[in-house]
């Protein structure tokens, strides 16, 4: 889209103006979340004269984050070298968070750990309370 494109800029001004900046990320947020369990997903979104109808695919989405994912795995090697271990040294791998349902994020640990030392649970809320002990420990 262009700067000449009347209906783009009022799109964006109605955005802006009335705050729908969030609404957008959350169904954004949604396809995202759907790709960790089925190999398409659709992002829909409708407010005033704004709709977007966009869908994306997996292998898709995989190639967004390639960037992303190539810096995790490289920190992980940072973490093990650092730490003066090897993959063979680690008995568990507790992976947390949104992003540990991402398919090609999990599949970096297994191929270097194996999917036998991986561990998930309650992995929205362990990352809050990573961060309380976190905030915690601050103040001992």
């Amino acid at each position: 889209q262009t700067a000449d494109d009347v209906q783009a800029i009022e799109n964006l001004e109605n955005l802006i103006e009335d705050n729908y900046g969030f609404m957008l990320f959350q169904a954004i947020e949604k396809a995202k979340i759907d790709l960790s369990f089925y190999e398409n997903s659709r992002t829909t979104f409708r407010e005033r004269n704004l709709t977007i109808k966009e869908g994306v695919g997996r292998v898709e989405f995989e190639e967004m984050i390639a960037d992303d994912v190539g810096k995790i795995s490289k920190c992980i090697n940072t973490v093990l070298s650092d730490a003066g271990l090897t993959e063979k040294d680690i008995d568990t791998v507790f992976i947390t968070g949104g992003s540990s349902h991402i398919p090609r994020i999990r599949k970096i640990f297994a191929e270097k750990f194996g999917e036998e030392k991986m561990r998930q649970k309650d992995a929205f809320t362990s990352v809050a309370y990573g961060l309380g002990l976190s905030s915690a420990m601050q103040f001992e």
